[in-house]
C-alpha cells in the first residue's frame, strides 16, 4: 500500500510539473507568434485512477539549440608577387676569323723499280767544254734509252743499260779521284739529238753515213760512235772504253771479255789498250776467265770499228750467269770492279 501511494505521489508531481511546463511554453508562444494578444489559457489536469494508464502529452518542438562554434575565419589571399622574367641579352656573334687551309702534303710515293728516263735531247754536260781542252779517257755506257740492252738474270725491270750507266759514273769517279779528267758520252738522262751531233761532225771535219743516223732518238752505236769521234776532236783524250753487258745461252759460262778492231786506223794502239785491260783483269781477279778477243772490221762491234781512237769494248759479265749477274747488281762489287778497270787504263796512258 505505501509503494501504492509513493507510486501516485511521484505521477502527480511530474504531472504537476508538466502542466506548469506547459503553461509557461504557452505564454512565449503567443507573445512572439500574436503581438497585443495578453489572454492565457489555464490547463487543469484531472487526476486518474491506477486503472487508467497516464497520458502522455504530446511532444512539443524544442528548439534546436544554435551551433555555437564560431567559424574559423578563411584568410584572405595574399597576392604573391610574380617573378620577374630578366631577359638574358644574347650575345651577339663575333667574327671569328676563318683559319687559312693548310696545305695536305703530297703522298709520299712507293718507289718504282728504277726506270730509264726518257732522252731530253738535250746534249751532255760534255759538250759545254772549250774545244781544245785536254781530257784523258771517254767512257761509253753500252746502249740506253730506249735501246736497253739485255736482261738475263739481272733482275725485273732492270736492263743491261741500267748497269752500264751505273758503272760508268763509278770509274768515272774512280778515275777523277786519281787526277784523271774524264767524258762521257752520254748520263744516262741527256743525250746529243741526231742533228747536233752531224753538225758538230762536220764543224770538225768528221766523215760519217748520214742515212746510219736514225732520227729515232734511241741513240744507237752508230750514232754514239761518231758522237765520241766529235769528242775527240775536241778534246783529244788518250782512250775510248765501252762498258757492255754479256749474254749466251749456256748459263755455265763465265768471264770477262775485252774486244778491240784489228782493221782500222788505230788497231796497234788499241791492241795495247786491251791489253793493258786484260792484264789489270787477270790480276784482280786471277780465278776469272778473262780474254782478249781480237775482231776483224767485217766482225767488230761498231764502238770500235768506227772509232778514230784507241778503242775497246769491255764486257763486264754474263747476265745469263746467276753468279755473275748478282754481281753485276752489288754496289759493292762495281766499286772494286771499276778499280781493276781504272787501272787498266792509266796503264795504257802511261805505256
Amino acid at each position: 500500500m505505501k509503494k501504492l501511494m509513493k507510486k501516485r505521489s511521484i505521477q502527480l508531481f511530474i504531472m504537476i510539473m508538466a502542466g506548469m511546463l506547459l503553461v509557461s511554453c504557452g505564454k512565449n508562444s503567443g507573445s512572439s507568434e500574436k503581438s497585443g494578444d495578453t489572454s492565457t489559457e489555464s490547463v487543469m489536469f484531472e487526476p486518474t485512477s491506477e486503472a487508467t494508464e497516464t497520458s502522455t502529452p504530446e511532444p512539443t518542438d524544442t528548439p534546436i539549440p544554435t551551433s555555437t562554434e564560431t567559424p574559423t575565419p578563411t584568410p584572405e589571399p595574399t597576392d604573391t608577387p610574380t617573378p620577374t622574367i630578366t631577359e638574358t641579352p644574347t650575345p651577339e656573334p663575333t667574327d671569328s676569323p676563318t683559319p687559312e687551309p693548310t696545305e695536305t702534303p703530297e703522298a709520299t710515293a712507293t718507289p718504282k723499280p728504277t726506270a730509264t728516263p726518257k732522252p731530253t735531247n738535250t746534249p751532255v754536260p760534255q759538250i759545254t767544254v772549250k774545244p781544245g781542252e785536254k781530257y784523258d779517257f771517254c767512257i761509253d755506257p753500252g746502249h740506253g734509252f730506249a735501246d736497253p740492252g739485255t736482261q738475263g738474270l739481272l733482275g725485273k725491270g732492270i736492263y743491261e743499260r741500267d748497269v752500264t750507266v751505273a758503272m760508268a759514273m763509278l770509274l768515272k769517279a774512280e778515275l777523277e779521284s786519281r787526277g784523271y779528267k774524264v767524258l762521257l758520252t752520254h748520263d744516262g738522262v741527256n743525250q746529243p739529238n741526231e742533228d747536233d751531233i752531224m753538225k758538230q761532225a762536220d764543224e770538225v771535219g768528221l766523215e760519217y753515213d748520214k742515212s746510219r743516223f736514225t732520227k729515232n732518238k734511241v741513240f744507237y752505236a752508230y750514232e754514239r760512235t761518231i758522237w765520241s769521234n766529235v769528242l775527240y776532236r775536241q778534246h783529244a783524250y788518250d782512250a775510248f772504253i765501252s762498258l757492255h753487258v754479256n749474254y749466251v745461252k749456256n748459263a755455265s759460262v763465265t768471264g770477262y771479255h775485252v774486244y778491240y778492231c784489228t782493221e782500222n786506223d788505230c788497231t796497234a794502239k788499241s791492241k795495247v789498250l786491251a791489253t793493258k785491260m786484260t792484264e789489270a783483269l787477270k790480276a784482280s781477279y786471277p780465278k776469272k776467265t778473262v780474254k782478249l778477243i781480237p775482231k776483224n772490221y767485217a766482225d767488230a762491234y761498231q764502238v770500235t770499228k768506227y772509232s778514230i781512237m784507241p778503242s775497246i769494248l769491255l764486257e763486264m759479265g754474263f747476265a745469263s750467269n746467276a753468279g755473275e749477274a748478282a754481281d753485276l747488281m752489288n754496289e759493292e762489287w762495281r766499286k772494286e770492279y771499276v778499280k781493276a778497270i781504272a787501272d787498266g787504263l792509266i796503264a795504257y796512258k802511261n805505256s
